[in-house]
């Protein structure tokens, strides 16, 4: 688990706008990371705009052309977007599968949508995180099928 001053920073801002944290945090289970991102429902992302004052949000455009938000912490950069990106990873694509729900509330991304929104992405970058990805996936359901049922 990250511990760091984003992910409570971003429980916070759930209590209010929907998001799901994704592209980053399941990476914790195979390298480091600096940054963090999030989607944030389309219809809240207003909202976090009037709220950006608070906490220094600065709009960027991203490399599909759209418009994200990208925060400092004291320890991680932040990135927000009103939608997934690569396009095609929708917000409700998002809530109906692919995220767990962490004991404060915060939805992020599983192991397994990571591994899908990679291959989308397909950037060279990606490639090493992928087989990692992927290995991590396969170790976890090893172990989980291991495990006696819970009594």
């Amino acid at each position: 688990m990250i511990n760091s001053y984003a992910i409570p920073f971003l429980a916070d801002l759930s209590k209010e706008i929907r998001l799901v944290v994704g592209a980053g945090y399941p990476m914790v289970c195979v390298r480091p990371i600096h940054d963090v991102d999030a989607c944030v429902h389309p219809a809240d992302w207003g909202e976090l705009i009037t709220r950006s004052v608070d906490f220094d949000g600065e709009l960027f455009t991203t490399a599909f052309d759209t418009v994200g938000m990208h925060i400092e912490t004291l320890d991680y950069q932040i990135e927000i977007f009103p939608t997934s990106i690569p396009p095609g990873f929708a917000y409700l694509d998002l809530l109906d599968e692919g995220y767990d729900k962490l004991p404060n509330g915060l939805q992020v991304w599983t192991i397994n949508q990571m591994i899908r929104w990679k291959k989308a992405f397909n950037r060279p970058k990606d490639q090493e995180d992928i087989k990692l990805l992927i290995k991590t996936a396969i170790c976890n359901q090893k172990k989980s099928q291991k495990q006696p049922p819970i009594q």
